[in-house]
């Protein structure tokens, strides 16, 4: 700019490095140069070559209009030049602003406001002339409050509280449940804090958390016990800076949602789980010659599946296996039932199929709608070493020592599904010395190998043969981590349940 004589170089750089679309224009008003940005505005079928007339870019209801006023405008600005020095100045003001709409070879033409800058440059007189695109500009505004309404809707209707505040604590913006739960206007909650909204504990704790935010500027989240109308509620906060158009922290926004009932209902399913961890056996029977084992592996946090050892006489026990159809804290619950249920009944009657057709007939009228139990009783007479059994739905396996395999099928209907049923009780099996009776859910036998095949009864039984040699909690054991493995990191899909025994 300190070289008079370069004015029309220097301009026309700054007209390049300018982000808004600018063009500069001789003295009669015809185009020198334009930017890429001023480029882009026009549509592509409209020339700006040099010497193009700025009132040819105009639409024609605006040309004479526009002349005019260039016209005026560059000769205000030589008259301002000469009358520097003058003691009466001109009465007559131009403005170096304008408005207008662009030619377009379409119907639609673009609103525009110009303003213009006057230079010379070895004696000649040029105007750069700056195109302000108001119809996008009121656009862009436009679509800017419609994203603003849009978040505050989202945040109006989200089930979490959401809210902002500036750096000395104050509230910026509250959501709409945020209203409704502490009983607050956002307009009036501008001017207040967290001690004059909560009580002086929670609001402490609030602005220290805050603290380490500005201190940090990440976010952060941090378990807060905020209170409520009904007691006291605990929410998980996930807090972060806000910074403005310098990269400085403003303030800070957060997002807290309330973890109270989800906190009760794990509490109630960690004593659910309790409890069914009583209700299993704690050890197994012990006769000797036999090895017997069980466990369970549930898909959450308690099991539908059951297995139990009930002792009917000195030398005689019934090993139960079932399954409640389903998964979770329902069928776990009904799992007790069908304990409570089978313990009662065992206690004075010692037939299992007539065992089995009572447990029918209690869980008919009490099990959720569509629900059923498969269940598989074997009573097994350590005396005798013999077993008989009868399955509801439900089968097992009997492993030879010789390596036969005796399939112990359903002798009949799963329970719960018809009020009367009948069931029958399979022959006594000898139970020889090597011989195993393999009892499990259906879990195990579902489970997915990483080939995506399914393990099937034949894998399961594969692998307690091949495992022969080592102790049933051991088979048992290693059963179901191989299956938990096979899972990887896919969720398991239902409850898996294996007791084995075995007489050595």
């Amino acid at each position: 700019m300190e070289n008079p004589a370069a004015q029309l170089e220097t301009y026309s750089r700054v007209a390049e490095i300018s982000p808004w679309p600018v063009m500069i224009l001789n003295s009669q008003g015809q185009l020198r140069s334009s930017n890429s940005s001023c480029r882009k505005l026009f549509h592509s079928s409209i020339s700006l070559n040099a010497g193009t007339p700025l009132t040819d870019l105009i639409r024609k209801k605006d040309q004479s209009k526009i002349h005019n006023w260039f016209e005026s405008f560059v000769a205000e600005s030589h008259r301002d030049e000469v009358e520097d020095n003058a003691t009466t100045p001109s009465t007559s003001v131009i403005t170096n602003s304008i408005r207008c709409r662009l030619h377009s070879p379409t119907t639609r033409f673009r609103k525009i406001k110009l303003f213009a800058q006057r230079f010379m440059d070895s004696d000649q007189c040029y105007v750069m002339l700056c195109l302000d695109d108001t119809g996008h500009r009121i656009k862009k505004r436009q679509a800017i409050h419609k994203q603003q309404q849009l978040m505050l809707s989202l945040l109006d209707n989200t089930g979490a509280v959401a809210y902002a505040k500036n750096l000395r604590g104050q509230y910026l913006y509250i959501n709409s449940l945020f209203e409704e739960l502490f009983h607050v206007n956002r307009q009036a909650v501008k001017s207040m804090t967290d001690y004059d909204i909560f009580n002086a504990a929670a609001a402490s704790a609030f602005q220290e958390n805050d603290l380490k935010i500005i201190q940090n500027g990440e976010m952060q989240r941090s378990q807060e016990v905020v209170p409520h109308d009904d007691g006291l509620h605990t929410y998980i906060s996930a807090k972060f800076p806000l910074y403005d158009a310098n990269g400085d922290i403003f303030g800070i926004g957060g997002i807290s949602t309330d973890i109270t009932e989800q906190l009760h209902n794990q509490q109630e399913l960690q004593a659910a789980q309790a409890v069914q961890r009583l209700l299993y056996p704690d050890e197994a029977p012990s006769f000797s010659g036999y090895d017997i084992a069980g466990s369970s592996l549930p898909a959450e946090s308690v099991s539908g599946d059951y297995y139990d050892y009930i002792t009917v006489a000195p030398n005689r026990v019934v090993v139960a296996v079932g399954d409640v159809s389903g998964h979770g804290l329902g069928p776990a619950l009904e799992m007790v039932e069908v304990r409570s249920y089978l313990r009662a009944i065992l206690r004075t009657e010692v037939r299992l199929d007539v065992a089995m057709e009572c447990l029918n007939e209690f869980l008919f009228h009490d099990l959720r709608e569509c629900a059923f139990v498969t269940l598989f009783l074997a009573e097994i007479n350590f005396q005798t070493h013999s077993f008989s059994y009868v399955g509801a739905g439900h089968r097992a396996d009997f492993l030879k020592a010789n390596g036969d395999r005796v399939s112990l099928p359903s002798t009949g209907l799963m329970l719960g599904v018809e009020e009367r049923v009948t069931f029958v009780c399979s022959p006594q099996f000898a139970f020889e010395q090597g011989d195993e009776l393999m009892l499990s859910t259906d879990g195990i036998c579902e489970t997915m190998t990483p080939e995506k095949e399914l393990f099937g009864r034949e894998g399961m039984l594969k692998f307690v043969e091949s495992h022969r040699t080592e102790s049933a909690s051991e088979i048992v054991n290693n059963l179901l981590t191989t299956c938990q493995e096979m899972n990887g990191l896919e969720t398991q899909s239902d409850d898996m349940t294996a007791v084995l025994v075995k007489r050595g």
